[in-house]
Formats: C-alpha cells, sequence, structure tokens
C-alpha cells in the first residue's frame, strides 16, 4: 500500500467545439433560408408585411434590416463575433441603465403629491392612469433586459446558429427578446407623455395648456429631418434592392436544391 498512491482524477476533456464555439463542419458562405427575409412558404398577401415586421425587429435589435451581417460574424473568427456581441449587448446594457433611472422618476410621480394641485393635476384619473402605464412596461423592459444581457455574455457561435437560431421560429423569438427592452422604453416614455399632456389641458394655467403642447410638438418634429437624413440615397437603394433580389434567386435555388435532395435521398 505504502507504493500506491492516489492519482488525481484527470480533468473532463471538452471537445473544441463546445469550449471555443467552433464548427465541427464548415459553415456556408450564405445565410440558411430561415437567417434570411425570404417568407415563400407564407401567404403571397402576408409576405411584404412579415418582411416590413421582420426588418423593424432587426432595425431595433441589432440596428440592421437584416442578419446578413451577423451570419457573417458567426462565420468569421471568435473574436469578430464577440466585438458584434459587445456592441449589440452595449446597447441593451445603456438603454437598461437608463430605463433604471427613468423608473425612479416615474415613481416619484407616482407616490408625491402635486406641489400646486390647481395648476399640476397629477392626481385625475387619466393621467395617474397613464403614469402607472408607465411604470409597469418600464419594469418589465429592464427584467427582459438583463435576461437579455445575461444571454449575450454567455453565448457562442455554436449554440447561436443550432440552438437559439436553429429555426424560423426561434429567429422570431429572440428579435423580439433583443427588441423588446427598446420597445417598451418609447412605449413607456409615450405613455408617460400622454399623461403630461392630460395633466397640463387640465390646468387652470392657459399658460401651461398653451406651452405644453410647444414643449411635445418640437422634438417630435425632430423626427422628420433624422429620419429623411437616414435614409441613403436614390442610387444606393437601387442597389441594395438589386442585390437582395439577387440575393434572394440564390437563396431560392439552393434552397430548392436542399428538398431535391431530400426527397432522393
Amino acid at each position: 500500500m505504502d507504493g500506491l498512491r492516489l492519482q488525481p482524477p484527470s480533468p473532463v476533456q471538452r471537445p473544441e467545439s463546445c469550449a471555443t464555439g467552433k464548427f465541427t463542419v464548415a459553415l456556408p458562405e450564405q445565410a440558411p433560408y430561415h437567417w434570411q427575409c425570404i417568407f415563400e412558404k407564407s401567404w403571397p398577401w402576408t409576405r411584404p408585411y412579415l418582411a416590413m415586421i421582420w426588418g423593424f425587429f432587426c432595425s431595433i435589435a441589432f440596428g440592421q434590416s437584416g442578419l446578413e451581417e451577423a451570419w457573417d460574424r458567426i462565420r468569421g473568427s471568435e473574436a469578430e463575433f464577440q466585438e458584434y456581441i459587445n456592441r449589440a449587448n452595449a446597447r441593451v446594457s445603456n438603454l437598461t441603465i437608463v430605463a433604471g433611472l427613468f423608473l425612479g422618476s416615474v415613481s416619484t410621480l407616482l407616490t408625491a403629491e402635486p406641489p400646486m394641485p390647481e395648476m399640476f393635476k397629477f392626481t385625475i384619473r387619466s393621467s395617474y392612469l397613464l403614469t402607472g402605464c408607465c411604470f409597469g412596461i418600464l419594469l418589465g423592459g429592464i427584467l427582459c433586459g438583463f435576461g437579455v444581457m445575461h444571454i449575450m455574455s454567455t453565448c457562442t457561435r455554436q449554440w447561436v446558429v443550432e440552438c437559439l437560431c436553429a429555426n424560423r421560429g426561434r429567429i422570431w423569438c429572440m428579435l423580439i427578446l433583443v427588441s423588446y427592452p427598446f420597445i417598451s422604453f418609447f412605449a413607456a416614455l409615450h405613455c408617460l407623455i400622454a399623461g403630461f399632456l392630460v395633466t397640463h389641458m387640465s390646468s387652470d394655467d392657459l399658460i401651461i395648456k398653451i406651452g405644453s403642447i410647444f414643449l411635445y410638438i418640437v422634438p417630435f418634429s425632430l423626427y422628420i429631418p433624422v429620419f429623411i437624413l437616414s435614409r441613403p440615397p436614390a442610387s444606393v437603394r437601387r442597389r441594395k434592392r438589386e442585390h437582395e433580389r439577387r440575393h434572394h434567386e440564390l437563396a431560392m435555388e439552393a434552397h430548392d436544391e436542399t428538398k431535391v435532395h431530400h426527397h432522393t435521398a
């Protein structure tokens, strides 16, 4: 027994694909069918609406009209993928912090008495309901934001491809989940603005009624030049549509070849 020594158990060897997020098979250069804005399996009259909703959620979640860049980053190196994920995570993190500060201000409005009730009638029913709705939407958005940040900080390329975005339904859920903190923040902001407008319109002071309208019209009017300046020129949009049309044709050809291969197999 003296000559026998207990050896410590050897560590479990994890496959390289699990440890580093590398793939055992090469990924195709073109994104899979369910990663693209293609809805050939849907009713024809729903395809434009689905494409519009798809672009809306992709723009909010990742700042782009589609998931093509995300697929290119997944096919690239791990550093490129992490840089892309960290950029998206930073957007959610910053918004969650701002929403938390906003939540404290809204809770103060719900619990404090108005300093001058005849001028600022925060306690009327409609204004109070809108402010409470703002509080609830903000709270849900913050909770969702924490979940999104946790998922993004631990995900790998392999897990994204094989689990999170394995089919079209999961991609829809992912886009809604990542977009919800942004949607909830702006929905809560508009609820609070509506509550303030109701409060100011119910005031006995004429200056408050007129001034509140201008205070809210000016910020919203800035959306118009921002929207115009954010759109690319017509020539760029034309080239982009041509590229997307060609990309769509190639995707449909690859999808048809895959179906034929499955049928023959």
